[in-house]
């Protein structure tokens, strides 16, 4: 087995990416003006969908029911382009 990082695509809003199975999400962050996540995986092991979320800062994201489910994974800010000044936080489902 060899351990490798990974990026993967992050939108706003509610989506799913196919990753290994044990992947070890690292960080959350604006590469080139996308925000993408890092994560350690084992790129031979079987791939499952994860869910994701992305909220801006205030907006709503869940009943408290469902937060529950919700696995915080960090925060990324938008420093340029139309985007500037907008704060959003990703969470796995």
């Amino acid at each position: 087995m060899m351990l490798t990082v990974h990026k993967y695509p992050v939108t706003p809003g509610e989506f799913t990416l196919r990753m290994p199975q044990q992947a070890q999400l690292l960080s959350v962050q604006i590469q080139n003006g996308k925000p993408v996540l890092w994560a350690l995986v084992d790129p031979d092991s079987r791939k499952i969908d994860q869910q994701f979320v992305a909220v801006g800062t205030g907006m709503p994201i869940a009943t408290p029911d469902r937060a529950r489910d919700l696995t915080f994974v960090g925060t990324f800010q938008f420093t340029e382009g139309i985007e500037t000044g907008l704060v959003f936080h990703l969470f796995r489902r």
